[in-house]
């Protein structure tokens, strides 16, 4: 599927021809991609520009929304926009390994304590009863 980027505003970042992100300076920034064949398919990241570190503060995509990212003791999972969609939902660590499941999926609304977590980058993986989504998050 071919994509297209965004980015806004243009003082804090830009995407080359090449697909790749720069940091142009500091402050809040939207990027965007979206599908070209549907625009209607997009993804929508939110990231704040500080001292050359950018860090995702909060992920939508599908109804699903993961925040803080990065995440220190606690990283809270809101999928109650897609809920009637939402089987189960799993976090691995960077080796591939199921560190966390969601269980019963009584609430779709879920705060994951991540205390004793070794830092990193983790996945979350949401299996929707018609597709498979996965999402990124760092825990410092």
């Amino acid at each position: 599927t071919e994509v297209v980027w965004s980015v806004s505003p243009g003082n804090v970042a830009s995407i080359g021809s090449n697909g790749v992100l720069s940091i142009t300076g500091e402050g809040v920034v939207t990027v965007m991609v979206s599908s070209v064949s549907n625009p209607s398919l997009s993804e929508t990241y939110v990231l704040t520009v500080s001292s050359g570190i950018t860090a995702v503060k909060r992920m939508r995509g599908y109804g699903i929304e993961v925040y803080p990212n990065p995440a220190l003791d606690v990283l809270n999972i809101d999928a109650s926009i897609a809920a009637e969609a939402l089987c189960d939902v799993r976090i691995y660590d960077a080796m591939g390994r199921e560190v966390w499941q969601s269980g019963s999926l009584e609430s779709y609304t879920m705060e994951v304590n991540l205390s004793g977590w070794n830092k990193g980058i983790y996945h979350i993986k949401f299996n929707l009863c018609n597709a498979t989504k996965v999402v990124k998050f760092v825990k410092e």
